[in-house]
């Protein structure tokens, strides 16, 4: 994956699937020049630009076929009210006439609505308005006193009339006219059925449609009773009776789909632990419309069939090309294969494709273009309320909106389920994430720019990639250099994370990457010079100056990029890895006659890392494939696994695990819980966050110093046992950022924090806390623990383990030399292949 990738899609959390807002739409075409300012900034009325979005081409859910714009018609057979295309009365027709001969029958059921009032006439300017309104709901409440025998209410329906505002659960005892024979429905006692308007119906406009709800195709049952249908319809249609809201499966269901990226799921590959009922939930979605269902009864043409071909992977597609009798070579990528069917179905040379694709992959479902844009448009609406009034921490402003991109709408729902627990904190507010409205509309055109800009790699459209970098650009260089203030009417410079620069310069740190993988290295220069011009406090600006450096090196300038290189280690911002890069780099370049004098730094930088070498039996070679080997068991293993099962025999005893950086988390997590949750401004905005806003900046140090060197004072004095079992028993299962609960098992835990010693890990832990974005991943693979004697004394040892061809990265190196500054015993080993094929599965090497 491109450097800055995986940074960018985090960013963007869920993808929107609404058009983009015509004004962005139009930038981002070929024939239109870049304007100076952010369209948001002269958009001065309210309008997020969805509606003009619509207007500028269809969405990406269609694709134009026939299907989209044709006629209703009835069905001759049963009557139904369906898309009057080829394919779907075809199919529909089909399906009809193998039902056999027509049987009217009745059956009785017993249905349940919810009788609500919800209009109230209130007076406006509009007084017309008002007393049509009020006409309105008089003649309903006429027509439901004139037909109030087919109800048993427990209840005065008269007394009821006078609160406009009360809701009415009422039973009724009716049947279902129109019963038709169909093999596969038998109604039993408590069958789920619901029911449907029909207002095209040509016998009676009035009409009620009964659905069976455990049916996948939506089969009709029939009709209620005519003298009911004329009751209740325009109680339907003014929203005053309703069915019962989604099952618990149904909500679960629909969260757990719109959370994914998607859009088309496999229903088989569909499976939660809390959706006790899959089938029933699924159909319950359909019938209220939230989600598409794909089979063999469905017209495909109303669907983009690449969004299709999404769930099929590599081998799928080479199967079906071989069914098709289309030769093609052997290695490529699924975006190769997908173009090849895509482009035979569009001149028809593989009409049966769809059929094809639901062979293998069942029914899918998706969720339905009206909850998308529905969801949407709550979401942006809240955002503006939120921002542009008083701050308020009601429950609901808190579940529509989260601060980051990692987590989604299955939050408050899983909440309300008890599946999920957030932490106890207070969330203590002095200023606004948006201090304009202006810039919350310039920070969400920017998460469109990036994912525009992400999918256009998906379908590797490099123009509109182009297109999305210069965008980008344009806007960074209009906006004024950033710089660190810390007045206290300043917001605080962790929310700088929620501003449209910092956006941009994430697009524009992928776009060096694009460009370096093409080896356009005059653009990524150019690039990485305005980044470094206009965004001045900022951890990125190590990794910028050292890129900047590697191209200037690449285009032939070593003394300018000696001079970029040794401007980035004095860089106050410039630290962690990259300074340690960039020390290297300066080392290796700085040579005589080009420098003379030697840095200080050399001797750290050049320490030697311990080393061992052991011999495994590979199960292949091949450059490129994972290194496989047969481990002492005579499993297949990988490297770490080999390494593992080395050091518990010949090389000496050792427990261990391969968690990379991990385990180091979850301590951090549980040892530092009271201050990670601790009351400080501005750090906590909603009650569904797992860390505060300021975890990965120096805020998060600075401001609870005493706090952390309060309790780093503890470890050291030996009590970070008891500590890591306390926090354990008192926050186990509650979501929180650093820690896995479900990987690590508290008796690891416990037996790691024994063996390291308060000392090293004080000074470990003290380490994250200063910079955790830079330190939290790159560390060792694998930790290793051993006890000495009964009394619990141990030590512990850190491996960083290299298969064949593989060397230290940067990161790496760096985390070693930090943690042997420390104390710890770290080495590297080394797996190299056997040169014998019939020796032992590993072997020390000397």
């Amino acid at each position: 994956m491109l450097t800055g990738r995986e940074s960018l899609v985090r960013l963007i959390g869920r993808r929107r699937r609404s058009p983009l807002p015509a004004s962005l739409a139009a930038v981002l075409s070929p024939s239109s020049p870049f304007p100076a300012a952010s369209p948001a900034q002269a958009d001065d009325g309210g309008g997020s630009g969805e509606a003009a979005g619509a207007d500028a081409g269809p969405s990406s859910g269609g694709s134009g076929g026939v299907g989209v714009g044709a006629e209703w018609v009835s069905c001759p057979v049963c009557g139904e009210s369906i898309r009057g295309s080829d394919y779907c009365v075809n199919t529909h027709l089909d399906i009809c006439l193998t039902r056999g001969m027509k049987r009217k029958l009745t059956q009785s059921t017993l249905l349940n609505f919810r009788f609500s009032k919800k209009v109230s006439a209130e007076a406006t300017s509009n007084n017309l308005k008002n007393e049509t309104e009020t006409e309105t709901v008089k003649q309903i409440d006429e027509d439901l006193s004139r037909d109030q025998a087919f109800f048993s209410l427990d209840i005065d329906i008269e007394g009821s009339k006078a609160d406009l505002d009360s809701s009415t659960i009422i039973a009724v005892d009716t049947i279902i006219v129109g019963r038709r024979f169909h093999e596969n429905i038998e109604l039993r006692e408590d069958a789920a059925i619901t029911f449907r308007r029909d207002p095209h119906n040509a016998k009676d406009s009035d009409a009620i449609k009964v659905l069976y709800a455990a049916s996948e195709c939506e089969e009709m049952l029939g009709y209620l009773p005519r003298e009911l249908a004329k009751v209740l319809a325009p109680l339907m249609d003014k929203q005053y009776v309703e069915c019962e809201s989604l099952s618990d499966d149904g909500q679960r269901l629909f969260v757990r789909i719109y959370t994914r990226k998607g859009p088309w799921f496999r229903k088989s590959t569909i499976s939660y632990r809390e959706i006790l009922n899959l089938e029933h939930a699924a159909m319950e979605l359909k019938l209220a419309g939230y989600i598409d269902i794909l089979s063999c009864t469905v017209d495909p043409s109303e669907y983009d069939m690449k969004e299709i071909l999404d769930v099929l992977s590599v081998p799928e597609m080479k199967e079906i090309l071989k069914e098709l009798q289309k030769s093609y070579p052997g290695f490529l990528k699924w975006h190769s294969y997908a173009i090849t069917l895509i482009s035979r179905y569009i001149v028809r040379l593989s009409s049966s494709l769809p059929k094809r694709i639901l062979k293998l992959t069942g029914t899918c479902i998706r969720i339905s273009k009206m909850a998308d844009e529905l969801l949407w448009r709550i979401q942006y609406y809240f955002i503006q309320q939120l921002y542009l009034h008083q701050y308020d921490q009601s429950t609901i402003m808190q579940r529509l909106f989260f601060l980051n991109g990692d987590q989604d709408l299955s939050s408050f729902l899983l909440v309300e389920f008890g599946v999920v627990k957030f932490p106890d904190y207070a969330c203590s507010i002095s200023h606004h994430l948006f201090q304009e409205r202006s810039d919350l509309l310039e920070y969400e055109e920017a998460i469109r720019v990036a994912q525009v800009m992400d999918e256009s790699l998906d379908n590797n459209n490099m123009d509109l990639v182009t297109r999305c970098i210069d965008l980008s650009e344009n806007r960074l260089c209009a906006m004024s250099k950033q710089e660190n203030a810390t007045s206290p009417e300043h917001p605080p410079s962790f929310f700088s994370r929620f501003s449209s620069s910092l956006v941009y310069s994430k697009i524009l740190t992928l776009g060096v990457s694009v460009y370096e993988r093409d080896r356009r290295y005059e653009d990524a220069i150019r690039i990485l010079k305005i980044l470094l011009s206009k965004i001045a406090c900022d951890r990125r600006r190590g990794y910028w100056t050292l890129r900047l450096s590697v191209d200037l090196e690449h285009m032939g300038r070593p003394n300018e990029s000696l001079t970029i290189a040794e401007g980035g280690v004095i860089d106050p911002w410039v630290r962690a890895v990259s300074k340690f890069a960039l020390q290297r780099r300066v080392l290796r370049l700085s040579k005589p006659p080009r420098r003379w004098k030697i840095p200080s730094y050399a001797d750290y930088v050049k320490r030697n890392i311990k080393e061992v070498n052991i011999e495994g039996r590979p199960l292949n070679c091949e450059t490129g494939a994972k290194n496989l080997f047969y481990g002492y068991d005579g499993e297949l293993c990988g490297v770490e696994q080999l390494a593992l099962q080395y050091y518990a025999d010949e090389g000496g005893g050792w427990q261990g695990t391969h968690s990379e950086g991990g385990i180091w988390m979850t301590i951090f997590g549980l040892l530092m819980w009271d201050v990670m949750f601790s009351d400080i401004q501005d750090v906590f905005q909603s009650k569904f966050q797992m860390a505060p806003l300021d975890l990965e900046t120096d805020d998060f140090y600075k401001s609870r110093k005493d706090l952390a060197e309060s309790q780093l004072k503890k470890i050291q004095d030996g009590m970070a046992e008891e500590m890591l079992i306390s926090s354990w028993e008192l926050h186990h299962g509650t979501s929180c950022h650093s820690i896995n609960w479900d990987r690590h098992s508290l008796t690891d835990l416990w037996a790691v924090v024994a063996c390291i010693g308060g000392h090293r890990l004080a000074l470990l832990l003290r380490h994250l806390a200063v910079d955790y974005r830079s330190w939290s991943s790159g560390m060792p693979d694998l930790l290793l623990w051993r006890f000495l004697d009964e009394r619990g004394g141990g030590e512990a040892k850190l491996v960083e383990v290299k298969g064949p061809r593989d060397q230290l990265s940067e990161q790496q190196r760096a985390w070693i030399l930090v943690l042997m500054d420390f104390g710890f015993d770290v080495e590297v080993c080394k797996v190299k292949p056997s040169c014998q094929a019939e020796i032992a599965p590993f072997q020390s090497c000397t």
